[in-house]
């Protein structure tokens, strides 16, 4: 069933491209205040409450833009809401320091203001009953705003991806896992999980180990690879320059320019969000076509929680207390009189960007990760990209996988001492193994340069 729906995904992801760029100038602003959903024109301002909810407890969910996520489509907002029973508690100052709050999930109609709750917690649960209270994150839309992917997990030993269909209201489970699972984005070939990408059958097709100080970050489409940034605590992407990881092969690129985000839905015509690398505001936003520039403010009241229209041609942010604010760069300016605890408009995908917002760079791929954890002892054997390489004499028949890992799926074999071309000689390492991209007679795949310290690939000269 999850195969079928996440396949229409795919099929109708132009449709829900032309769907918004149509209506972009008429969405509205979602923001949320004391638990309560309000939209904000953005031409004129005004401002319409959607929900009434009992009031709740200080840092209850809603409360920060990271507990919303507004369709492709602009449809929908999907959002995390305390349950009433833990609010309450909060409330009552029983919980103390609680940190990150269980969470139920809401799906509102923001033309309709209708409301329906597609994941809650079990009956009769109790606030103290940690065991058994959900807690959920990171609710990713599918491009087509059919389906909702997130991540939930409780009792320190159940964790998983979950998927909901909202056109035939029915919940899925996508990945059930014993150990804590990373950040979800849809992709061609399936959904990655942090490292681990997964077919449209659950099947795991990409699997990519790091190492302990090594961390992933969001995923991106960058110049048409799927990616995902990553650091390591004595490698950062600070100075000008990022690294990425291929989700699908595991190979570490180095782009110049900085960690940026930009609208989903208009990428070539957007504004630039420069620096997006945490949750509170990017360094500036600037226009890539005039060179104009918004700099937030460095004092009270500070800018936060920016967002960015589906049109890509304006930009909305929150003074702490004060107001929401909105501009396109062009001196249209407006300023709405509404204290909001979080704000969000249209969808954003992450890109790297250079200072003046261009997005030209290419990506070159990086040996900086690779040490014997990943690639063990094994040096390169000196394959040359274009060139030719062959299986050496005396060893087995090396398999060609179809992704750089040794759980891949299998796609054919080169003989011993065959010839075979070298597609890249760039070499990406998985399991203590260096893989390398190759052609054999019809066949385009990866095969293992050696393991253990032993190669089982040599150049021809």
């Amino acid at each position: 069933m999850v195969n079928r729906f996440v396949l229409m995904v795919m099929i109708s992801f132009s449709i829900a491209v032309g769907g918004v760029q149509a209506q972009a100038n008429n969405t509205p602003i979602i923001a949320v205040s004391k638990g309560d959903i309000y939209t904000i024109n953005p031409a004129d301002g005004s401002i319409k409450q959607l929900t009434h909810h009992p009031s709740i407890a200080g840092g209850a969910s809603p409360y920060s833009q990271r507990d919303l996520s507004i369709s492709p489509d602009g449809q929908y907002l999907a959002y995390l809401q305390t349950p009433r029973v833990f609010a309450i508690a909060m409330k009552n100052n029983l919980v103390g320091n609680f940190g990150f709050p269980p969470s139920d999930i809401v799906l509102l109609n923001v033309a309709t203001g209708e409301e329906k709750v597609i994941a809650e917690q079990q009956t009769n649960v109790k606030w103290s009953d940690s065991p058994r209270l959900w807690y959920r994150e990171n609710l990713t839309w599918s491009p087509d705003s059919a389906q909702i992917a997130y991540y939930q997990y409780r009792g320190g030993s159940t964790y998983q991806v979950m998927i909901y269909d909202w056109l035939i209201e029915k919940t899925f489970t996508f990945v059930d896992s014993k150990q804590p699972l990373g950040e979800i984005a849809w992709l061609t070939e399936g959904i990655s999980v942090g490292s681990v990408v997964y077919n449209t059958n659950s099947e795991i097709i990409a699997q990519h180990t790091l190492e302990k100080d090594m961390t992933l970050g969001h995923p991106l489409n960058y110049q048409g690879g799927e990616y995902a940034f990553v650091e390591r605590y004595d490698i950062s992407s600070s100075r000008g320059h990022v690294y990425l990881m291929d989700l699908m092969t595991g190979q570490y690129d180095m782009v110049e320019g900085y960690q940026s985000s930009i609208s989903t839905f208009t990428p070539e015509n957007s504004l630039v969000f420069i620096r997006d690398d945490n949750d509170t505001r990017p360094s500036y936003v600037i226009d890539p076509q005039t060179g104009v520039k918004f700099m937030p403010p460095k004092e009270a009241p500070y800018a936060l929680d920016f967002t960015i229209a589906p049109d890509g041609q304006h930009f909305a942010y929150s003074l702490i207390n004060t107001s929401v604010n909105i501009s396109d760069l062009k001196g249209n300016d407006l300023t709405v009189d509404f204290k909001a605890d979080a704000i969000i408009w249209g969808a954003k995908q992450y890109t790297v960007a250079s200072e003046t917002g261009d997005q030209y760079a290419s990506a070159t791929p990086t040996l900086v990760f690779y040490n014997t954890q990943l690639c063990g002892t094994l040096q390169p054997v000196g394959l040359v990209s274009g060139g030719q390489g062959r299986v050496i004499v005396g060893s087995e028949p090396n398999r060609i996988r179809v992704t750089p890992n040794d759980i891949a799926e299998v796609i054919g074999q080169i003989p011993e001492g065959a010839i075979f071309t070298v597609v890249s000689a760039q070499t990406v390492c998985t399991n203590k193994m260096r893989w390398v991209h190759v052609q054999y007679q019809n066949l385009d795949g990866w095969t293992a340069e050696g393991a253990d310290g032993k190669a089982f690939l040599e150049p021809v000269q």
